[in-house]
């Protein structure tokens, strides 16, 4: 009996699932996210402490996660300081923004020197502003934010139906197509994306399925970032988070590098730095 396929006009929506990390000394959230249809991953910044790095790499195996690339989002120490060891276990390489890139290799500018150690990352591959990248049949957009860093970056993910024919390969592209996103124990169809760190639907109330934003230390639940260490800008940075960041959707998930999840519009509502 012969099959027939009809390519043009089914689609699917790929399903990302978003695992917290942040058993760690300063709280930084290491992200990792994979595609459940292809099995690909990423991690999003790198601070891990050997709780998280174990949790990871258990995570990792339990599931045949394949790891493409560790994003950063920007270079202080406190996000880089198992860059080096997570490359090493994964065989994934560290991607930066091109212009973070003097800052990950200066322990004084990365600041790992207060913590009297010298930590150095050299990115294996540079992102520009715009660049897309692919991992499975999921893709996330590099904004460029500088101003707590001047290589400073958010990941933004809008979902996409992807025709059943299509995929993309791993890397950098330049169109986009999504994913809807799971938690660790639900289906995205009925729950909203569950961290470990907090149940985001206690905090927001409903299943924001069509974007999410991986901010680093640019915005945080009713904060922004520090702009007081050496490089920072904080006219430029208000200025990227009015232009990039607070024009995305008001139901935009915003999965920042410490703390709880918020979203895009209760931040335009309620962050008093924003107003």
């Amino acid at each position: 009996m012969s099959e027939i396929k009809d390519t043009c006009c089914a689609e699917r929506e790929p399903k990302m699932k978003i695992h917290t990390f942040n058993k760690n000394s300063m709280g930084q959230n290491i992200y990792l996210c994979h595609c459940e249809e292809t099995n690909e991953g990423i991690l999003i910044d790198a601070g891990c402490n050997t709780a998280d790095e174990n949790a990871i790499m258990a995570l990792i195996h339990e599931n045949s996660i394949i790891i493409k690339a560790i994003l950063l989002t920007h270079g202080h120490y406190d996000h880089i300081t198992a860059a080096a060891r997570l490359k090493s276990l994964t065989n994934a390489e560290i991607y930066s923004h091109v212009s973070e890139k003097q800052l990950l290799e200066n322990p004084e500018l990365n600041l790992s020197c207060l913590i009297r150690r010298e930590i150095s990352v050299t990115p294996d591959k540079l992102l520009n502003d715009g660049d897309v990248f692919h991992f499975g049949n999921i893709s996330l957009k590099v904004l460029h934010t500088p101003g707590h860093t001047p290589g400073g970056v958010c990941y933004y993910y809008k979902k996409t139906a992807v025709p059943l024919s299509e995929g993309s390969e791993s890397g950098i592209q330049s169109c986009c197509s999504g994913g809807v996103y799971t938690d660790e124990v639900g289906d995205a169809k009925h729950r909203a994306p569950r961290p470990v760190s907090v149940a985001y639907e206690r905090a927001w109330g409903r299943a924001p399925l069509d974007s999410s934003l991986f901010s680093g230390d640019t915005l945080f639940k009713g904060s922004i970032g520090r702009t007081d260490f050496p490089l920072s800008d904080h006219d430029k940075m208000m200025r990227n988070i009015s232009a990039k960041l607070l024009t995305l959707p008001d139901e935009t998930v915003v999965y920042p590098g410490h703390g709880d999840s918020t979203s895009i519009g209760r931040e335009k509502k309620s962050n008093p730095f924003l107003r």
